[in-house]
């Protein structure tokens, strides 16, 4: 059976320890090491930043945390700060707060990373308003002006339906189609899809459902985990979708999901990350350490088998961002396994939350990732060792880098077709000499 390994430094040779923070849309953002940020300002004594003094007020307060923990490459340090300073007057005359807001956002926008990012007051960490939100488990990507699904999450509504990635949903009563977040009180969605691209619309009615994006992304995982025969051997598959949930990451690691199979997929496209604390105890499943070796003649074994040590493919794409590609660089550099599909996002720094006079929160990058070398993995991100693209529109669910990884594994693992049940020729002797048992006649 795998073991949980009670180690979580095996990423130490990627990276020097912080948690990996998001921006919406995937994962709460978890909190670096580091002393704990000041508590959120009492309401009555907020900031209005619908007034020139209480958004100076907000001003100066970016300002004193951006220097005093903002991490940027070298060449990134001085901008945000000296837009801040260059546009402080226009930020001051806003018309209100939403355009104050607003122009704050867009200029930190523009330092070129997710994890420098303004949550207003009143919105969760996906940048949401708290309140119910309703949810089919899949997502919307914009080409060209056209609407095609990006993502289906399994186990999900959506899923159930039939909705496929690559699907195009046209608008209805000229309204654009719109999925996850839905508002509260949505029980269900109807949508026009368009499979092909000269096919028949049809109509779809999904079902809504209530929950946190983070429980949904963890449900998913759980429905995602399954082992398929291929010949003589069996493959594990599991798209995991969040390092973020520490209930998901422990039924992982000390689960027996997989301990019969031959080879494991690992699926990590729209994992946009989480705590790199639980990404650890993940890879440190996977690391090859056995300490205590058993040699017999002329093989040596392995004593006890703590570690998974079979074949293993990553799967990655442009969505898979920061603890995830950091999991991703890690596997590469310790010759754990094939990275299959597309470069990540190149988004991995680890971020701290600080509240700011308004009540709004400011997410900030304090820590930098290097690869071995010293290579930064900020911007670049992390090349698959099999490119393997995965058109969008009219894709009908066709997903080449899993059909690749099947491929791959089925070869390196040499998989037999299994047997045929094996028979002995009948042959009849008669019988025996006397009748049968007891001496009764055999019929």
């Amino acid at each position: 059976m795998i073991r949980r390994r009670l180690r979580v430094l095996a990423l130490a040779t990627v990276v020097a320890g912080s948690a990996a923070c998001l921006r919406p849309g995937a994962a709460p953002p978890q909190v670096a090491p580091q002393p704990p940020a000041a508590a959120p300002t009492p309401a009555a004594d907020r900031a209005d930043p619908s007034t020139r003094e209480g958004r100076a007020q907000v001003l100066d307060a970016v300002v004193e945390v951006l220097q005093e923990n903002l991490a940027l490459p070298a060449a990134g340090q001085a901008p945000p700060l000296q837009r801040l300073r260059e546009r402080r007057q226009e930020l001051l005359e806003a018309a209100d707060a939403a355009t104050f807001y607003a122009a704050l956002s867009e200029l930190l926008a523009a330092a070129g990373t997710r994890h420098l990012y303004l949550y207003r007051p009143g919105r969760d960490l996906f940048d949401r308003p708290r309140e119910e939100t309703r949810l089919v488990g899949a997502t919307l990507t914009d080409i060209n002006g056209y609407s095609f699904v990006g993502d289906v999450w399994e186990g999900g509504p959506a899923h159930e339906a039939g909705l496929l990635y690559g699907d195009e949903l046209l608008p209805m009563q000229g309204q654009a189609p719109a999925l996850d977040p839905l508002p509260a009180g949505v029980e269900s969605v109807t949508l026009w899809v368009r499979r092909t691209r000269e096919g028949e619309p049809f109509y779809l009615t999904i079902p809504t459902v209530a929950g946190d994006t983070l429980w949904y992304l963890a449900e998913s995982t759980r429905a995602s985990i399954r082992t398929v025969q291929m010949g003589a051997c069996r493959v594990g598959i599991i798209h995991l979708r969040t390092f973020a949930d520490e209930d998901l990451v422990e039924e992982i690691i000390t689960g027996a999901h997989f301990d019969e199979a031959d080879g494991i997929i690992l699926d990590l496209r729209g994992n946009q990350g989480g705590e790199i604390r639980l990404a650890g105890e993940v890879f440190d499943l996977l690391t090859r350490e056995p300490s205590v070796w058993i040699h017999y003649r002329q093989r040596a074994y392995p004593f006890p088998a703590t570690s998974w040590n079979r074949p293993l493919l990553v799967l990655v794409d442009g969505t898979t961002g920061s603890a995830a590609e950091i999991f991703a660089a890690a596997v590469r550099a310790r010759g754990l396994g094939t990275l299959i599909g597309a470069t990540t996002a190149g988004q991995v720094q680890g971020s701290r939350l600080f509240p700011l006079p308004d009540g709004s929160r400011l997410l900030v990058p304090v820590t930098t990732v290097t690869l071995p070398g010293g290579a930064p993995l900020e911007g670049n991100g992390v090349r698959p060792d099999k490119p393997v693209p995965r058109p969008l529109m009219y894709a009908q669910g066709d997903d080449p880098p899993m059909a690749r990884a099947v491929q791959i594994l089925t070869a390196e693992l040499a998989c037999p077709e299994p047997l045929p049940p094996e028979r002995f020729p009948h042959q009849d002797l008669g019988p025996p000499e006397g009748g049968g048992p007891a001496g009764e006649p055999v019929p």
